[in-house]
């Protein structure tokens, strides 16, 4: 599964532990088995016989029984 930069949620929440001010929180998974963050670059990923082009911020993993190449 592929989830795009854009389509991640971010959230703003206050600071931890005391802090001051705020935080940007930027949910990526929630417990996936093998994750990858496209931290630069560019490149194709095969999901699941689906071929996604894939770019920085991108998130993509996959989960117990699915196949994946990149």
């Amino acid at each position: 599964m592929v989830r795009k930069n854009s389509d991640l949620n971010i959230e703003t929440k206050p600071a931890p532990f005391g802090g001051t001010g705020k935080i940007t929180v930027r949910n990526l998974l929630n417990g996936p088995d093998e994750m990858y963050n496209i931290l630069s670059g560019t490149g194709r990923y095969n999901d699941n016989g689906s071929i996604v082009d894939v770019h920085p911020g991108d998130v993509y993993f996959c989960e117990d029984g699915e196949s994946h190449s990149y």
